[in-house]
């Protein structure tokens, strides 16, 4: 009868521990081996004790077999042998790679309350990754200026990274890339090519490593295609805009990349007036393929204006084309655009309003929510001087920084304005540089972060320097010189989700160079030539950068076919 009662009791633990495990087939099963042994071990040992029903705790630390417990202290060795058969026993009920804490099987490289040893445990905000605590984020605001939330971790996205070897994308006389990549990796680029006759792309495909082999995208029947333009969204689909036509008129045209087909889909007039002059088309696209394109248009009769369309990624059309600006005898120029998380639009552009002596720089913003445009605005340091060549950069809430060189000074010098997402209002513009020499502070290029911070570089006194918007205390401070040599020009900037940022830029020896800005130390890395190979006589730099961090830089230079080659080189 006491093997009877010992067996049920023992069952019924077994059942409780067998429930607690239910979720893990394979320690089921090696419990059972184990509680199977102990039962019949325990029988065997109440049997033993003689008759007289169950035992009872006696006084001396004897064991009761009514709860199968310990009451008070075991005498001699059985205790301390009991204990260690014990935990053998139990750390042998863990899988490999597990480790019993708190008679909880637990993996101390990625368990936050036993990171790399039981009982220590990370603090708030921060995981277990390999053993080691590290930040951890669920939104951007969790991480710290120069890193981002990656997968659940704070990560520096440069960490790893660097240039590779730069290669030749065409060799058939290819002049003037722009490049484009999507915030997961995929890229295409665009150039002239065939001294002008053509215009090419190619696309870079992430999960092969491989560029796709160029193709002509413009429409053959019609003449001088140029200033092409691209933009990439999160699926891989691309759109490439340029303008095309003689003397008599150019109008706007696009060609749209469709993933699912793997195709182009053709050249298409998006701008079909046929009388004016399309200038220079910008494109920005959406994560969802949404696109957004503006230009300056002269009117053959006389001024213009900066206008606009869309094109719906739902339904595959093309909207209206809408004036952004009032149409003035002195036109508008230097049209620009750029595109924040949400899908909102900031376009820019210097023009002279009715009634003013000088260029202003101008802004109107399309509204993703209402699907329309606001009024323009101008946002520089009003009747000073002359305002060009505009710079935009968005952070991930919506908040957009607008740069440019302005004259009505001593020397040229670099302005920003910042639009406020929350109030819908620009603030006052603001000059950022000191420049005395002839040649002033000029052609500002801005890159946001998602924590709301903003870098600016521009070139200044032949050398390229740069500031910084910190979001904390929403004020520019001067960083200084990206690199001391003289003879920089057509400087690009780059930045990463974190605030880490490559500066890429043409020297005076005809070379191409980088700088890496650390947002940690805020200081920026000595200069590195991106062209090894091909280094004669580069021209036009470009540079983009998805959201983990990597980057493709772009030129034009001298390669072994001896004319214009567009090169490309991958920071990875």
């Amino acid at each position: 009868m006491a093997q009877v009662t010992q067996r049920c009791r023992t069952s019924g633990q077994l059942a409780k521990l067998l429930s607690r495990l239910h979720d893990r087939v394979v320690r089921w099963l090696l419990f059972i081996v184990f509680a199977m042994g102990a039962c019949s071990s325990e029988g065997d040992a109440t049997a033993n004790q003689g008759s007289g029903g169950t035992s009872e705790v006696q006084s001396g630390g004897q064991v009761s077999s009514t709860g199968g417990e310990t009451a008070g202290v075991m005498t001699g060795g059985d205790a301390s042998s009991a204990g260690t058969q014990s935990s053998q026993s139990d750390a042998a009920l863990c899988m490999a790679g597990q480790s019993q804490c708190d008679m909880t099987c637990v993996d101390t490289l990625s368990e936050s309350a036993h990171c790399g040893d039981c009982n220590t445990a990370c603090a708030a905000m921060m995981e277990c990754v390999m053993g080691a605590c590290v930040p951890a984020c669920d939104t951007r605001v969790d991480c710290e200026f120069g890193l981002a939330c990656l997968q659940g971790s704070c990560e520096d996205l440069t960490a790893g990274r660097s240039f590779q070897q730069d290669e030749s994308r065409d060799s058939t006389y290819g002049t003037s890339p722009e490049i484009d990549l999507s915030a997961t990796g995929h890229a295409a680029l665009v150039w002239s090519a065939s001294q002008g006759d053509e215009l090419r792309v190619s696309r870079y495909i992430l999960a092969q490593d491989q560029w796709t082999a160029p193709l002509p995208i413009h429409d053959p029947m019609a003449p001088f295609p140029g200033s092409p333009d691209i933009a990439v969204d999160d699926a891989g689909n691309a759109m490439a805009v340029w303008h095309q036509g003689g003397n008599a008129y150019r109008d706007g045209w696009a060609n749209r990349y469709d993933v699912s087909l793997n195709m182009w889909m053709g050249p298409q007039r998006i701008e079909p007036d046929g009388n004016g002059f399309a200038e220079t088309l910008r494109v920005v696209m959406d994560h969802a393929g949404n696109a957004t394109v503006v230009w300056p248009y002269a009117q053959d009769t006389g001024g213009g204006m900066v206008q606009a369309t869309r094109y719906d990624a739902a339904n595959g059309t093309w909207g209206d084309v809408l004036n952004l600006s009032q149409q003035v005898s002195t036109g508008a120029g230097d049209v620009t655009a750029a595109i924040d998380e949400r899908g909102n639009v900031m376009a820019a552009w210097v023009q002279q309003p009715p009634g003013k002596s000088f260029n202003d720089a101008q802004t109107a913003l399309y509204d993703v929510t209402t699907g329309s445009w606001s009024t323009a605005v101008s946002i520089d340091a009003q009747d000073l001087g002359h305002a060009n060549h505009p710079s935009v950069s968005a952070d991930d809430e919506g908040n957009f920084f607008v740069a440019w060189h302005q004259s009505g000074e001593d020397v040229l010098h670099v302005w920003v304005n910042r639009y406020d997402s929350q109030s819908r209002t620009w603030g006052t513009a603001q000059k950022l540089d000191s420049a005395t020499g002839s040649q002033g502070a000029r052609w500002p290029k801005l890159g946001a972060d998602e924590h709301g911070n903003c870098l600016a570089t521009w070139e200044q006194d032949s050398i390229i320097t740069s500031a910084l918007y910190e979001a904390a205390n929403e004020k520019w401070t001067m960083i200084g010189p990206v690199d001391s040599n003289t003879g920089a020009v057509d400087s690009r900037l780059a930045v990463d989700r974190g605030g880490n940022g490559i500066a890429f830029w043409r020297g005076q020896s005809s070379r191409v160079y980088a700088s890496h800005f650390d947002a940690q130390t805020r200081t920026w890395s000595a200069r590195e030539a991106v062209d090894p190979v091909y280094a004669e006589r580069t021209g036009n730099p470009n540079i983009d950068m998805d959201a983990e961090g990597r980057a493709i830089a772009t030129w034009h230079a001298i390669g072994d076919s001896g004319s214009w080659e567009v090169m490309t080189n991958r920071f990875e």
